[in-house]
């Protein structure tokens, strides 16, 4: 990074980090808290040749000295293909669990993000609030509660988190849009 440049993108959470010039750079990032100088990466190659998938190595020291020695039979601590391929599992199909989330999710309008896992949320249903179970706030501004009993939300669920959240339904909405602004109310 050049010394002109007052920014940074964390290598673990993709989120653009700027700094102040005086205190330098980040050494954590100050949204998912993960060590920046630290960050290591590997540099992987996919080839897929006659059907077969095989993960190849990029070696810094490969493209520098151009030195390969293949006919030793010491351990340089080098990653095997094989071992490479244990830890990464590919799925070319998706799980029933899956088919289902995304079918439901096409038939939806809206799909908020999940806000812990940012993952789309699926419409539940519907939920009605009432006198029994909410006491509405009174403005002396507004001269009344600008959400009054009975209000509906819209109740969501992450399908990777299981998060719920509530919105307001549209009809709810446009109640509370008529108490802030006057004249509007029927």
């Amino acid at each position: 990074m050049d010394s002109n440049n007052k920014g940074q993108v964390c290598p673990w959470c993709q989120t653009e980090i700027v700094w102040d010039p005086e205190l330098g750079p980040e050494e954590t990032c100050p949204h998912c808290l993960n060590e920046l100088k630290g960050y290591r990466s590997l540099k992987l190659t996919l080839n897929q040749s006659d059907g077969d998938l095989s993960l190849e190595e990029e070696d810094e020291d490969d493209h520098h000295h151009h030195n390969h020695d293949h006919g030793t039979d010491e351990d340089d601590g080098a990653l095997e293909v094989e071992d490479l391929l244990d830890d990464y599992t590919i799925e070319s199909e998706p799980d029933d669990y899956s088919e289902r989330v995304i079918a439901c999710m096409d038939s939806q309008e809206y799909a908020p993000e999940c806000t812990n896992c940012h993952e789309l949320m699926l419409h539940a249903g519907i939920r009605t609030v009432s006198a029994a179970g909410f006491k509405p706030r009174v403005f002396v501004e507004l001269r009344d509660a600008f959400l009054s009993e009975p209000y509906s939300v819209d109740v969501f669920v992450c399908p990777a988190c299981f998060k719920t959240d509530e919105y307001l339904t549209k009809e709810s909405k446009e109640e509370m849009v008529r108490v802030f602004v006057p004249g509007q109310r029927e």
